[in-house]
């Protein structure tokens, strides 16, 4: 598990973080590159898109990636919140499409 220095934000399968100020690049849990605007008042750290696991989510509609809540698009998650989350859940299909199931 790799986490930002500053924030303790566990930083594993995240790929763009927001650090407070600015918006980076994470490769292999570490910060990269990031943004370098101004920022009088810092907000909350925070982990804006987690990669995708790989997961099979066919018939899938909402898929969970740990953090956020996602509409799925061919089987990829499309659209997701950008709520924070300091220490990701399990990813998971939340909801199929009517006539599908689960595969387990």
């Amino acid at each position: 598990m790799t986490a930002d220095e500053g924030t303790g934000i566990d930083l594993t399968n995240c790929i763009s973080y927001f650090d407070g100020c600015n918006t980076c690049t994470v490769v292999s849990g570490q910060v990269a590159a990031c943004t370098k605007m101004y920022c009088e008042t810092p907000t909350e750290p925070q982990c804006l898109l987690y990669e995708w696991t790989g997961m099979d989510l066919s018939g899938c509609i909402s898929y969970f990636d740990g953090c956020n809540t996602c509409s799925v698009k061919d089987g990829r998650p499309d659209a997701c919140t950008m709520m924070y989350c300091e220490t990701p859940s399990e990813p998971k299909c939340n909801a199929y499409a009517m006539g599908t199931v689960e595969i387990t």
